[in-house]
């Protein structure tokens, strides 16, 4: 029984590894957002700031865009959230905050 025993265990820490390094992967696929990333639509351009919550910032006018949505990391974004902060309007990231390059 006790071979048995070990058998499943480190079949289970095997897969186990395999999960933790598939999500790892998922992870670096999936787009996110950060605080000091920059956009752009046709009435502008925009700064992604923290402000009681996270909202788009013009910046020409200073004028928030909508309420600050709250995340749960403001340097990690999902995708859902960004499109909660967007609303109806459809902005193009051209500036990676984290990796300091433009992007479009």
């Amino acid at each position: 029984m006790s071979e048995t025993r070990e058998i499943l265990e480190q079949s289970i820490e095997d897969h186990q590894a395999a999960i933790d390094k598939a999500k790892r992967k998922l992870e670096g696929l999936e787009t996110t957002y950060s605080r000091g990333d920059r956009f752009k639509n046709e009435d502008g351009k925009y700064l992604l700031v923290y402000v009681k919550g996270v909202t788009l910032v013009n910046l020409k006018t200073g004028h928030w865009e909508g309420n600050p949505i709250h995340v749960g990391n403001a340097n990690s974004i999902t995708q859902k959230k960004f499109d909660e902060i967007c609303g109806s309007e459809t902005y193009t990231r051209y500036w990676d905050s984290q990796r300091k390059e433009l992007t479009k």
